[in-house]
């Protein structure tokens, strides 16, 4: 059976199985990935009842929603852009802007700061609260701090003693 839609909309609010589901910082948004292996995230967009499928391009391990910023540009009536994080196998996807301009760019996570080093995949990723920043937590077990905002250079690394699968900031 398929999960229950909107009244007013027809759009599926819950998918049959999924792996991670998260709502952003301002309730606005609803994002899921489904169970399995699958490069799609989707977004429901709560107050218009409406919902899209991104696709990353690359099977997706987690995501994290940017950080709540102002809900209003103080110049305009419109909404600040809401970005992604997504956790892939070749390192981490930026969506800098889920509502209207939905495209993602590549930061290559690898083994050392050498251009052809192997790349590690990333278990998991958060926006920390500043939003140019993202910790992720990879299977060559360790922690990393991006900045996101300047082309993903690496901030700091530390080393754990396994591999990372989830991160929480608060």
């Amino acid at each position: 059976t398929e999960g229950p839609t909107s009244v007013e909309s027809g759009v599926e609010l819950r998918p049959k199985s999924i792996k991670d589901i998260r709502i952003s910082p301002d309730n606005a948004y609803i994002a899921t990935i489904p169970d399995g292996d699958s490069s799609l995230i989707s977004v429901v967009d709560v107050r218009e009842k409406t919902g899209k499928s991104m696709d990353c391009g690359v099977l997706v391990n987690g995501f994290s929603f940017g950080p709540k910023l102002e809900t209003l540009r103080p110049d305009s009536k419109s909404p600040i852009p809401v970005s992604l994080a997504a956790a892939t196998r070749s390192g981490i996807k930026i969506c800098d802007d889920v509502v209207s301009a939905p495209r993602w760019r590549p930061i290559y996570v690898r083994l050392s700061g050498a251009y052809d080093a192997p790349l590690v995949p990333v278990s998991c990723v958060e926006f920390l609260s500043d939003g140019e920043r993202v910790i992720i937590g990879c299977e060559d077990k360790t922690i990393r701090i991006y900045n996101v905002k300047f082309e993903g250079e690496l901030e700091l690394s530390y080393q754990h003693t396994t591999a990372i699968t989830m991160l929480s900031v608060y």
